[in-house]
């Protein structure tokens, strides 16, 4: 008689990920961000405006589980991010528009990596790093191809900004 292998149990309790027990978060799909008027391509949409409050709110009310909502000073390190990038931006308004958009390539990668901080944030043991949040920085940075969109983007986190910190310090 052969013997035979004692086969495998799968474990009734998870592996723990990187947040506890959960396992690790699941993945975030970025959306599209449509940043200007449809028959006014170089008018920025003033809905974004209302959305910012809305996105504010989520961001709030979706704390990290077992842990405080994103603190003001934690969403500021990354409106300061962006911010930075666009002080070197308007160092470019000298040249002529088709030069800008070439320099602009240069920070598109900076850009895109915030995505990656943001994830990386939201995934350490310490991160308090909300879905909500981390759905609306992977929308933006995923939505922002050329130097307009990431002008549109940067007034738009402003927004969002603003009120959070107006929501969070009256709570």
């Amino acid at each position: 008689m052969i013997p035979r292998k004692p086969e495998l149990q799968q474990s009734q309790f998870p592996a723990p990920g990187p947040r506890g027990p959960g396992g690790p978060l699941k993945k975030i799909t970025p959306r599209q961000v449509s940043w200007f008027e449809e028959n006014e391509p170089n008018q920025i949409r003033a809905e974004l405006f209302t959305e910012a409050e809305r996105i504010a709110d989520g961001i709030l009310e979706d704390p990290v589980e077992g842990k405080k909502p994103l603190s003001s000073t934690q969403l500021r390190r990354y409106y300061n991010e962006v911010k930075a990038l666009d002080y070197r931006v308007k160092g470019w308004r000298t040249l002529k528009s088709h030069e800008q958009e070439v320099k602009f390539t240069e920070i598109l990668p900076l850009i895109k990596l915030l995505r990656a901080k943001v994830e990386y944030k939201r995934n350490a043991k310490a991160g308090r790093i909300s879905k909500s949040f981390a759905q609306f920085m992977a929308d933006c940075i995923h939505s922002v191809n050329c130097l307009r969109e990431f002008e549109a983007f940067v007034m738009f986190f402003e927004a969002v900004v603003g009120f959070y910190i107006g929501r969070n310090e009256r709570s």
